[in-house]
């Protein structure tokens, strides 16, 4: 096992920000080693020669239960360091812990959490909102708080923590599964939460577009939105959509039932975005790519553009996405009305695309391989998996003209050959059916 030099006991912040490849192996191991319970004290103080500061670095990568429950069992001073609020960056309860934690636990370690700036709760089902409002209220350094189906958290924490340090802080909430949390909530967050850069909310059945417009109207810093399975959202939430107070929202991830319209679409294509997804939202059609596609801001700035399951879209209306030159991600797939002129007009005017999804579009035939090999010699990803139209003739120009093609996904056509592969460059990872 690697040794740190001199220089890394004596100067230990500028280790940490530019390490040699011999001392991160060093504590990279050393964390591997802990996380798997064959580390010895004795032998990690004589092979290693660790100093504290980097010991205390290396218990950050680990999870409370690894931390309390194993390290501060193995000798006094790993006890000792393990006790340290500077162990404690990243709350990640592990998976044998999350039915037993309550607000009793809470109680007992948060003053450990003081320099905690991750809290991640996954199924917790014994968390409420008191027991995570006195956790939140012990770390001071809270960025980001994840919470993944925890039934019995709500929108109280949110009101609770209005004005507090943690509020000014936070710059990252994500709220999955969380059946407890409503509109209440987010207009809290809106109110008192000014840095918030990142919202997640997914599958959070009570908010409702009042919720989310509220988060729009207050939170000027936010970077970016991501909104999925919420039933009760609809046009509404974008309809007072100011773009001036959101300058820095570059990313936006719809996914139904979220049942946004043109009329939504248009309003978010106003924003700076780099990042726009839309899925499964059939209630779309061409009005929405014609205002994307008619958007200045727009034309120079989104690389990445998801319409999977769009199928509203017709063949006429795809063909404009040429005009988005900046793209380097496109998904297409189960958009079944495109046929391979889309594919062709969209491989001549974006030759910046790495990425492109067209799964199921079940009217490509061999002409949209063509394109693509023509125009596209830059694509690393492809997906045309059950574009049952397309045989190996296709699939041979991919060969040829696109040789920094890394990954091909053929699955579900079954007319395809081994031959047709044969001059696929080496590199590349071919799906086809078995």
């Amino acid at each position: 096992m690697a040794t740190p030099t001199a220089a890394l006991k004596t100067n230990i912040s500028r280790w940490i920000d530019s390490c040699s490849h011999e001392n991160a192996v060093a504590v990279w191991r050393f964390i591997q080693e802990l996380e798997q319970g064959r580390v010895n004290p004795v032998q990690t103080s004589n092979a290693i020669a660790l100093p504290p500061e980097l010991i205390t670095k290396s218990f950050q990568y680990l999870d409370m239960g690894t931390v309390i429950g194993i390290i501060s069992r193995v000798c006094s001073s790993w006890r000792q360091l393990s006790a340290d609020p500077g162990s404690y960056h990243t709350l990640i309860v592990p998976e044998h812990l999350r039915r037993k934690l309550s607000s009793h636990h809470f109680g007992v370690l948060s003053p450990r959490f003081s320099e905690v700036s991750v809290i991640e709760l996954e199924r917790c089902d014994r968390v409420d909102d008191d027991s995570l409002h006195y956790l939140l209220l012990h770390c001071r350094a809270l960025a980001a708080v994840k919470l993944r189906h925890c039934p019995r958290v709500g929108s109280d924490v949110w009101q609770k923590l209005a004005f507090s340090a943690v509020a000014w802080s936070l710059q990252t909430a994500e709220l999955e599964g969380c059946d407890g949390v409503n509109d209440a909530a987010l207009i809290a967050i809106a109110q008192h939460t000014s840095q918030l850069r990142h919202l997640k909310l997914v599958d959070c059945e009570d908010i409702t577009s009042l919720g989310v417009r509220s988060v729009l109207a207050k939170c000027c810093s936010l970077q970016s939105l991501t909104l999925h399975g919420l039933c009760e959202v609809d046009d509404d939430a974008f309809s007072r959509l100011a773009v001036e107070k959101l300058p820095s929202l570059t990313c936006v991830d719809i996914k139904a039932p979220i049942a946004i319209t043109n009329a939504a679409v248009n309003a978010i294509a106003r924003l700076p975005l780099s990042r726009l997804s839309l899925v499964d939202c059939r209630s779309i059609g061409d009005q929405a790519l014609q205002h994307l596609t008619s958007s200045a801001p727009l034309l120079d700035s989104l690389n990445h553009l998801e319409l999977s399951g769009c199928d509203g879209l017709s063949d006429e209306a795809c063909q404009r996405i040429d005009l988005l030159r900046s793209l380097q991600y496109l998904s297409l797939s189960r958009c079944s009305q495109i046929t391979d002129r889309s594919i062709a007009a969209i491989a001549k005017g974006c030759r910046r695309l790495r990425v492109v999804q067209a799964s199921r579009c079940v009217r490509l035939t061999d002409q949209a391989p063509l394109a693509i090999a023509f125009h596209l010699q830059s694509l690393v990803a492809l997906d045309l998996s059950f574009c049952h139209r397309i045989t190996g003739v296709g699939v041979e120009h991919l060969a040829t003209g696109c040789p920094n093609l890394r990954s091909l996904n053929l699955y579900g056509i079954y007319s395809l050959l081994s031959s047709h592969l044969k001059r696929m460059p080496a590199a590349c990872q071919v799906t086809i059916s078995a």
